[in-house]
């Protein structure tokens, strides 16, 4: 049975190759990367140990946040591999056990797991020493391919329920701005490293000492145990990573009986988050308020949709201010603040890739271009709402943290002029390159169709376009000096570009509205 299973994988890896034009292309990139970091990986743990210092500190961190990366895997990547929701086998005649082992084989078929598979055993060749050590450094190895596949498996087995849950999906979000803010994190631990003058190879034996009796930690540090002579701590290595695996597969088979028999808990009911959107269209009265309230009430649903939202929140914020707390100043001095209001005005894009074929209803109830603006408006106040506080308070604050309050009223105004810009360029860029958004997706970070990513780089490239355009006259006054001048311009650029943008974006919508709707519908089929 394992063969079929086997066969399975390698079909659906086929078919996939057939059905998309990109797939090739994708399994080249993914397979270069994966080759590239695993290379890095080894060739810097060579580096280690013929610098005279002791690699398996290093290996012992290293597969401790391997493991890591695999137990939270299926937050991120549930949905995209077809093998991975046990759901699909519930009407199969099946034993758990025999699903286990069938699940197992197929695990092992792809880039990834053949890459971790190269980088372990690049790592066990590198903590070898003497070579005779690679009898033990090498099942150790493999055995920690074992640990990591079967740990990801049994997550994505005991959570399937709570993945196909609203809940879930909110879960994958907080995991994915986890995983944006870790680089940042671990660049201040560098340059605090660095400033500090502390030896990194102390700082790595200071963090593995405690993970070195985890499962991977144990498992990377058996060659080293051998090579001492230490038979006794070897044996418990090795002892602790089965002993972990076989509680892992038993895990497994329990989490996958209770999953195929459990309800599918997708189609939970969601409490309305109403109140803000209720209050906006009292203030803002008419279609666009309407359609902003819609938009607002949608956000609050969708965990794609905030995803987006917090990716711009954390890469706009966080990027400009971890440098200054690494001592090398914030990102662009008084004007950081530009990362995070171009990624706000890029909230405006794609206004209409979301309803995928559900846009027929907006089409047939306007019936004038003053309708068609009026929608256009409100997805663009949908952003300005809770945007337009957020920008004006990092154009004060990020001066002020980079010691340079005179130029408040420049960052203002030239900031005022980007997110301007920004939203006039995301509106007619989802006029002009709409792309459909998959509706079926389990994943919150499926963002566009296959086949249509160019179409969303041109919308991204076309939206940062028309905001340096926007911005122009701004920078020429500040470059002569004139900051409170600059101050007013940004504002009067900032409200022209959004009028012109809505109205253009509008006529475009109404004009080109059925091919619009042709575009966004191949997400119905995602």
């Amino acid at each position: 049975m394992a063969a079929v299973f086997l066969q399975l994988k390698l079909a659906l890896l086929r078919n996939r190759f057939r059905q998309r034009s990109g797939a090739v292309v994708q399994l080249v990139v993914s397979t270069v990367v994966v080759l590239f970091f695993g290379t890095a990986i080894v060739m810097a743990l060579l580096a280690t140990r013929f610098a005279g210092q002791d690699a398996t500190d290093v290996l012992v961190v290293l597969q401790v946040l391997q493991a890591l990366g695999w137990a939270v895997s299926p937050l991120l990547a549930f949905g995209v591999d077809e093998t991975l929701d046990p759901t699909r086998f519930a009407l199969l005649p099946l034993t758990p056990r025999t699903l286990v082992r069938g699940l197992f084989v197929a695990a092992l078929v792809g880039v990834l797991p053949v890459g971790n598979l190269l980088a372990l055993l690049g790592g066990a060749v590198a903590v070898a020493d003497p070579w005779w050590t690679l009898v033990v450094a090498v099942p150790a190895a493999l055995l920690q391919l074992v640990l990591c596949v079967v740990l990801a498996r049994a997550v994505a087995a005991g959570m399937s329920g709570l993945l196909r849950s609203r809940r879930g999906r909110d879960l994958a979000v907080l995991v994915g701005a986890v995983a944006i803010l870790l680089p940042q994190v671990l660049n201040v631990a560098v340059n605090g490293l660095v400033r500090g003058r502390l030896d990194p190879f102390a700082a790595l034996a200071t963090m593995a000492a405690p993970l070195r009796w985890l499962p991977p930690g144990a498992l990377a540090h058996a060659a080293s145990d051998a090579a001492n002579g230490q038979w006794i701590p070897l044996i418990l290595d090795f002892l602790l990573g089965v002993v972990t695996i076989a509680l892992l597969a038993w895990w497994w088979r329990v989490a996958l009986s209770r999953s195929l028999v459990r309800p599918d808990r997708s189609m939970e009911r969601v409490e309305r988050a109403g109140v803000v959107a209720g209050l906006v269209q009292r203030l803002l009265p008419g279609l666009p308020g309407l359609v902003a309230a819609r938009d607002l009430r949608l956000t609050g649903r969708d965990p794609m949709r905030r995803m987006s939202w917090l990716v711009s929140l954390v890469v706009g914020v966080i990027v400009p201010l971890v440098p200054l707390a690494s001592g090398n100043g914030p990102l662009g001095g008084a004007y950081a603040a530009w990362l995070l209001v171009l990624m706000c005005g890029l909230q405006a894009a794609n206004q209409f890739g979301f309803d995928g074929s559900g846009l027929w209803q907006h089409i047939v109830a306007f019936g004038s271009r003053q309708q068609a603006r009026a929608e256009v408006l409100g997805h663009v106040m949908a952003v300005v709402l809770p945007s337009l506080p957020l920008v004006l308070v990092a154009s004060v604050v990020f001066p002020l943290v980079a010691g340079q309050p005179a130029l408040v009223p420049a960052a203002v105004g030239l900031m005022l002029a980007l997110f301007g810009g920004a939203l006039a360029g995301g509106s007619l860029t989802s006029a002009w390159q709409p792309y459909g958004v998959p509706q079926s997706r389990t994943s919150a970070f499926a963002s566009t169709v296959p086949g249509q990513g160019g179409r969303a780089l041109v919308a991204m490239l076309g939206t940062a376009v028309v905001a340096g355009i926007t911005i122009l006259p701004v920078a020429i006054l500040l470059a002569l000096g004139l900051t409170w001048v600059g101050l007013v311009v940004g504002a009067v650029c900032g409200v022209a570009a959004v009028v012109v943008g809505v109205r253009l974006a509008g006529d475009r919508f109404a004009s080109h509205a059925t091919s619009i709707l042709a575009t966004v519908s191949a997400g119905d089929r995602v």
